[in-house]
């Protein structure tokens, strides 16, 4: 099982980004392998915002978050007070911000590798999650 952070899907949605090609890459063998992905609901809300944010577009950045809502192999996960403790111990003892540290939470909770471009996951998490590139986690 997956957990992809934001900042895969923002970058595979985002053709000027320098990791765009490989994290749609990645993405598109996720689709067709019928793997499951674990996602905190907040995934969306992340999607949205970035894309109105960058675009300035209000009704794509919807239509975006909405069509990764309804992914058929995406486990959506709520954030729950249990997994807000781990969050916020993840937080703390590796010097993650908030939405990062969900993601971590969430991947750690649910035995998950955890997917992601985000530097500080990639340098600060190894101790408690797997953590990879998109494109070696393709390789």
């Amino acid at each position: 099982m997956l957990t992809i952070d934001a900042s895969v899907w923002i970058s595979a949605m985002s053709p000027s980004e320098s990791d765009s090609v490989g994290s749609r890459i990645f993405l598109d063998l996720v689709g067709s392998s019928q793997l499951t992905v674990v996602a905190p609901t907040l995934l969306v809300a992340e999607i949205a915002a970035a894309v109105a944010r960058s675009r300035n577009d209000q009704a794509l950045s919807i239509e975006l978050a909405d069509a990764v809502w309804t992914l058929p192999f995406i486990r959506w996960i709520p954030l729950d007070a249990e997994l807000t403790g781990t969050a916020l111990r993840l937080a703390a003892k590796c010097k993650l911000r908030g939405a990062d540290a969900v993601y971590a939470a969430v991947a750690s909770t649910y035995g998950c590798r955890l997917i992601s471009l985000d530097q500080e996951h990639l340098a600060r998490l190894g101790d408690f999650v797997n953590v990879e590139t998109p494109t070696s986690a393709a390789a």
